[in-house]
């Protein structure tokens, strides 16, 4: 189960690190590249990935109370 919340950790930096390098003109562009598709499901993303991890780290911590 630890392992599964380091994972989910993980990929919550991985899915967090986008937005350093996405600024204000996301819709800018006439091409569809990525910034427009994580300026639409990065928040979703982050926030699958932050639920995720709360959860496991509740489900660790019954685990090891009962």
């Amino acid at each position: 189960m630890t392992a599964g919340l380091a994972v989910s950790d993980a990929l919550f930096c991985v899915a967090v690190l986008p937005r350093a390098y996405i600024g204000a003109s996301v819709f800018g562009f006439r091409r569809y590249d990525f910034r427009i598709v994580y300026a639409a499901y990065g928040d979703a993303v982050v926030n699958t990935f932050i639920v995720s991890s709360t959860w496991l780290t509740v489900a660790t911590v019954t685990r090891l109370i009962w």
